[in-house]
């Protein structure tokens, strides 16, 4: 019973990953479908808009290997961010 339990969790987390993947990857690579909006929205110059998109992936790639390095995972680095 206990692995029939644990391979329905598997998939669970597999169909988790796939649409979240697909959301994150989805924004990404139509940042330049939606620029125009966004500048329009906050009244931003062009530079303003690049210089968000360029911090953004900045950020994602600094602190994207950190994840898993305290051993407690992505909970434990989303706890840290704030401090």
């Amino acid at each position: 019973m206990r692995g029939k339990m644990s391979s329905h969790f598997a998939w669970f987390a597999v169909g988790v990953s796939f649409v979240t993947l697909g959301l994150v990857y989805g924004v990404w690579y139509s940042f330049s479908v939606f620029f125009v909006a966004l500048l329009e929205e906050f009244h931003w110059s062009r530079s303003m808009g690049a210089g968000a998109f360029s911090m953004f992936i900045i950020v994602s790639g600094t602190i994207g290997p950190y994840g898993r390095r305290n051993g407690r995972g992505l909970r434990g680095m989303v706890c840290r961010l704030p401090v």
